[in-house]
């Protein structure tokens, strides 16, 4: 007796904003806590509140040769509610570009950051190609995200991450939705 499995539509969405930028160490740093803050208010909103999606992320990537950050939120859900979380989607980052995060947010993020930095550290001590690795980005690019780190942590401010939050709103965006029936 053989049943045809039965797949349930699902629509697949990234909304990635595109900006050029320079980057130093202070700003990968923000970004850092930046990705934290939004990764969180994504889950929030769009799982938990709107119980759209297993799994949403925001994430931001550097790309050293075009000087260029792309950061993304992505998620798949149902397609009956995909405009509903991509509208939450884009009012988040434009919240976030206006008010930044909270103390709360803000404070949990750099400590958050400050122990898995320290973690990554007594992981990577021994690891001869993470070493090359940041050498070589540090020559090649003049970054080093590692040097200093907790130092540009504690030296960051809301309101460093709520500018770069209104560069990264301000920045190309694209919209991809991949729905599958």
């Amino acid at each position: 007796e053989g049943r045809a499995l039965q797949t349930v539509p699902k629509s697949e969405v990234k909304l990635s904003y595109k900006f050029d930028i320079k980057l130093k160490n202070e700003e990968f740093v923000i970004l850092d806590i930046l990705d934290y803050i939004m990764d969180a208010r994504c889950m929030n909103k769009i799982r938990e509140e709107r119980g759209g999606t297993y799994s949403v992320t925001f994430i931001s990537e550097f790309f050293p040769r075009g000087k260029v950050v792309e950061s993304s939120i992505a998620f798949q859900t149902r397609p009956e509610i995909r405009d509903i979380l991509i509208q939450d989607a884009e009012d988040l980052m434009a919240e976030m570009a206006a008010d930044g995060p909270t103390k709360e947010e803000f404070e949990n993020a750099r400590k958050y950051l400050a122990k898995h930095h320290s973690e990554l550290q007594a992981r990577y001590r021994q690891n001869l190609s993470r070493k090359l690795n940041v050498y070589m980005t540090k020559e090649r690019y003049g970054i080093d995200k590692e040097e200093k780190y907790i130092e540009l942590l504690e030296k960051a401010s809301i309101r460093d991450v709520r500018k770069m939050a209104a560069k990264i709103a301000k920045g190309d965006s694209m919209l991809s939705v991949y729905t599958e029936n």
